[in-house]
């Protein structure tokens, strides 16, 4: 199990629910969509997943192993110059250097991908 959500519930502090008792788990090699309206409680229910926010009630189990990454909708942290390509390089290499700092590495961006 990469992570499992059991009866989780989450108000914001002027009162508004926006999970209310959601259970589902998802496992090694599956994915999962979150799919919704505005305002459904996606972008809480990945904060809620990711450890951001933690649940008013019910529990939420993390594999000790498992780093989430996602793209916030407010795009904080990234370089408005840069290219889609650009910013995932970026992000990978601090991933990298997290895990090995004392490796060096460079990234050469062929002309193909280059606008």
């Amino acid at each position: 199990m990469i992570f499992e959500v059991q009866n989780g519930c989450f108000a914001y502090p002027h009162g508004r629910k926006v999970l209310n008792n959601i259970s589902f788990s998802v496992g090694k090699g599956e994915m999962l969509a979150i799919l919704g309206p505005n305002g459904a409680g996606k972008t809480t229910l990945l904060r809620l997943i990711t450890g951001g926010l933690q649940p008013d009630s019910g529990e939420i189990f993390r594999a000790d192993t498992v780093e989430f990454n996602y793209v916030d909708q407010s795009r904080l942290g990234l370089t408005e110059e840069n290219t889609v390509l650009e910013e995932l390089i970026d992000a990978l290499l601090v991933k990298f250097h997290k895990h090995y700092p004392t490796q060096k590495v460079s990234v050469e961006i062929p002309d193909e991908f280059v606008c």
